[in-house]
């Protein structure tokens, strides 16, 4: 669609989502009252920024006092199909109210992304997350049905049987995060006596994780596999699913942008930003058809860059983004500040001595130390070796990144990292 009928179709969709939450969201009535801003005043995109914007603080607070769902449901409880909650890895977690519409909105978005990351009806998915209140769950099993593939829902554990599984039913693709393939890649040769690539899996989906944006950490796993790797982006509060990595892998495209209006603003200032090639910042959605829990300028708390404002190799117009990590995954300390994959990436030139796999302990508020655990290969660094591979990460890690911490080298066999609810690897752990 040319990008004067996207920018026509959102004007015509924002005017019927303030007119709907004037209607039936009490939380943005009374926001609105409080900040001065009639519905009215606002006649087009270019207007949003007068508006204020809403926090997951202020949803949080929304639900203590309007349990369960808080007075942003715009609809009627009974009207309700499907109830998720968000991780609540930054604090208390959000419950996500569905209907029947933001039903199909979560499948037609998320059949776009899938579609673009080289899914076809036809193929079989292996299904590798965790079936929980977690959106990753069942609703993203819905949106590769919508797409016409058929499912394979695992979940994550009995990882053995899971190896076996996708050799019976000869699976042509995965959906996971990326630190399982590492964990599942050992298991293969264990049960079936193969290596992983030659399970024939062609696409790995990657979601939930920031690792596989590090060039070495997916290079060493498509090398490991024999397939491609297409990143997959969202918010469960917002979109489970709505941007992706096409063929080309130059940045998300936002594959839903009848459902989601996004603007670029200075974090620090909240001040709009253009969206043009190599702009950062970060980004701030309005859900443009959401019916159960409407969301206008929601700060997403995403730390990203602009990538590309051409049309891309695949034919797409819109722009494309990659995403740094989430601003409360920003490690500050001593005036120096650093996100997870920055680091990650800086020591990934030690690889295979290292696996690539790293979490920070951050001490304090404000931070006054840093630990970063490393995994290496015990096969490949002998005991006299430790002692100069801590210290050659840890000028590394001063030299890259400009941060002093303290390494612990753990062995593949004792590497046991702290997962999220929802099976993910925490990259940061503030303590």
């Amino acid at each position: 669609m040319p990008k004067e009928e996207v920018v026509g179709l959102q004007e015509e969709n924002l005017r019927s989502l303030l007119t709907y939450v004037g209607r039936s969201s009490d939380f943005y009535k009374r926001k609105f009252e409080e900040s001065g801003m009639a519905m009215d005043h606002i006649k087009g995109i270019r207007d949003l920024s007068k508006l204020p914007f809403t926090t997951k603080d202020e949803l949080r607070l929304s639900q203590e006092r309007f349990p369960p769902f808080g007075d942003y449901l715009a609809v009627p409880a009974n009207q309700v199909r499907r109830i998720h909650r968000t991780a609540g890895t930054t604090g208390r977690p959000l419950y996500i109210a569905l209907t029947e519409k933001d039903i199909g909105a979560l499948c037609v978005s998320g059949a776009r992304c899938v579609w673009a990351a080289g899914i076809r009806p036809g193929d079989r998915v292996m299904h590798c997350f965790n079936f929980c209140l977690y959106m990753g769950g069942y609703s993203d099993i819905t949106f590769f049905e919508h797409a016409g593939v058929a499912v394979v829902p695992f979940g994550v554990g009995n990882s053995k049987l899971l190896v076996r599984t996708m050799k019976d039913v000869r699976a042509r693709a995965i959906y996971c995060t990326p630190s399982y393939l590492r964990i599942l890649s050992p298991l293969v040769k264990e049960e079936l006596g193969i290596e992983p690539r030659d399970l024939g899996l062609k696409i790995a989906i990657i979601s939930g994780e920031a690792g596989i944006q590090n060039p070495s950490y997916r290079e060493e796993i498509e090398n490991m596999w024999g397939l491609k790797t297409v990143d997959v982006y969202g918010m469960s509060d917002v979109l489970t699913a709505f941007a992706s990595e096409c063929e080309y892998r130059s940045g998300f495209h936002l594959l839903a942008p009848d459902y989601l209006l996004i603007e670029l603003i200075d974090p620090t200032t909240g001040e709009r930003k253009e969206i043009a090639d190599g702009e950062v910042g970060e980004f701030v959605y309005t859900t443009l058809q959401k019916e159960g829990q409407p969301l206008i300028r929601y700060r997403s708390g995403d730390a990203v860059k602009i990538v590309g404002t051409d049309r891309c190799g695949c034919g797409r117009t819109g722009f494309r983004f990659i995403v740094s990590g989430r601003s409360d995954e920003m490690l500050a300390y001593k005036g120096v500040k650093a996100f997870p994959i920055a680091i990650q990436d800086a020591i990934s030139v030690l690889k295979p001595d290292i696996t690539g796999e790293i979490q920070l302990i951050a001490k304090g508020m404000p931070v006054e130390s840093v630990t970063l655990k490393v995994e290496y290969e015990e096969l490949r660094v002998e005991s006299d070796r430790v002692e100069e591979m801590t210290t050659r990460i840890e000028d590394r890690v001063r030299q890259i990144n400009g941060m002093t911490v303290r390494v612990e080298l753990v062995a593949t066999k004792d590497w046991k990292p702290v997962f999220t609810q929802t099976g993910k690897i925490k990259k940061l752990i503030r303590v």
